[in-house]
């Protein structure tokens, strides 16, 4: 068992993924453009900036702000009523505090949100350490926020697993040499990510028990 483990938030700890790739899809339709699937797969666990990047590059005659800002304004609307744990979430967190395995986040999203989510769902206790999205210059698939947790439990990154489960954070995870390990959310692993990855798992839960 490694000595750190490094979470994702969104559709890995909270249930969320789902709701914001519907987000998306919607605003896309709003904004009067029919492929907001395929953005929504894209800009999938990236940071707001690699968000945007890709709003202009999918559609370069709009308004990249309001766009962006309808997605984030909308997002929050629907959590405001709470986050639901995915499955497996306390079960892996017991297993690596029990051991003594130091534990972080590392979600795009800001700070603030995170810690808003752990504690209202009671699981903020079992975190070392917080790094959100405004915390670095360059996020995911960047490999800098996985390098700044890593740090931030005082642990070189070969010896952190990540658990992610979007393209971009399993991307950024391997660049950062930790051991991406995939829980599929919203989109299933290709060739390319199969590659990247050290375990690939349906839940954190089984991965709990593969790592047990």
């Amino acid at each position: 068992m490694k000595k750190g483990a490094i979470f994702d938030m969104d559709g890995l700890l909270f249930n969320t993924e789902k709701v914001y790739r519907q987000v998306w899809i919607d605003t896309a339709k709003i904004f009067g453009k029919d492929n907001g699937a395929e953005l929504a797969s894209k800009v999938s666990g990236g940071s707001d900036k690699y968000c945007r990047q890709m709003i202009q590059e999918f559609y370069p005659e709009i308004d990249i702000e309001k766009f962006f800002k309808h997605v984030v304004d909308s997002a929050q609307s629907i959590f405001a009523n709470g986050v639901e744990l995915m499955i497996g979430v306390e079960e892996i967190l017991k297993l690596f505090k029990d051991n003594g395995v130091k534990i972080a986040v590392a979600s795009s999203s800001p700070a603030w949100l995170v810690e808003q989510n752990l504690t209202k769902t009671n699981i903020r206790n079992y975190f070392d350490a917080i790094i959100g999205g405004d915390n670095i210059k360059n996020g995911k698939p960047a490999p800098d926020i996985f390098l700044k947790a890593a740090e931030a439990i005082n642990l070189p990154p070969e010896d952190c697993y990540v658990f992610e489960d979007s393209f971009n954070g399993i991307r950024g995870a391997y660049r950062a040499g930790c051991a991406a390990i995939m829980i599929p959310d919203t989109n299933q692993p290709n060739d390319e990510i199969k590659k990247l990855c050290t375990g690939i798992y349906a839940s954190l839960s089984d991965a709990a028990k593969a790592i047990r």
